[in-house]
């Protein structure tokens, strides 16, 4: 099982108290068992025609702590959040985006302030998940021809991060089979 505790951290040049979450390697049971109940209730809403729902937040976040040794993060005092997860080592914030579709938009909240940003596709391929993490530069998000039209006017900008690592032919970080 993950550990919760709670840690200090700094942010913005601030230190901040946390409550994080730590996981590991042992935990990708959860993650296979979350990620299948997820897939059936897919199937489930497709079979009657109703809107596919999105990945949920806790299962890539968590497979990217275990691939990356960072620590999720459920909640921070003393600065504003805008990032989901931390690494301990660097010191650096991270925002983690989630799809179960290369061809899906992620979207951006208009005053997110995270250090890093990573995005985590998981597919299901043969009853298997598949799964692959990208480090997007934080410039090529905030410059994206979407994102300051619409974050000035306090909208959530929207685009597929797969267009990012198109042109800047990235390669995944992590990548496998849950």
């Amino acid at each position: 099982m993950p550990r919760e505790e709670t840690i200090e951290i700094i942010v913005r040049n601030k230190t901040a108290t946390a409550r994080i979450r730590k996981w590991h390697r042992r935990d990708i049971k959860i993650l296979r068992k979350a990620l299948h109940n997820w897939g059936n209730l897919v199937k489930f809403l497709k079979k009657y025609a109703s809107r596919r729902t999105n990945l949920p937040e806790l299962i890539s976040e968590a497979l990217f702590c275990i691939y990356t040794g960072s620590v999720q993060v459920l909640d921070v005092k003393n600065v504003g959040k805008g990032f989901d997860c931390y690494n301990e080592k660097t010191k650096k914030t991270q925002q983690i985006k989630g799809s179960s579709r290369r061809d899906s938009p992620s979207s951006f909240g208009p005053h997110e302030k995270f250090d890093e940003v990573y995005w985590v596709v998981i597919e299901e391929t043969n009853s298997r998940f598949k799964f692959e993490i990208y480090k997007l530069s934080k410039k090529s998000v905030v410059t994206h021809p979407s994102f300051r039209p619409l974050a000035r006017e306090g909208r959530r900008p929207r685009f597929l991060l797969l267009d990012i690592v198109r042109d800047k032919k990235l390669r995944p970080i992590a990548k496998g089979y849950i």
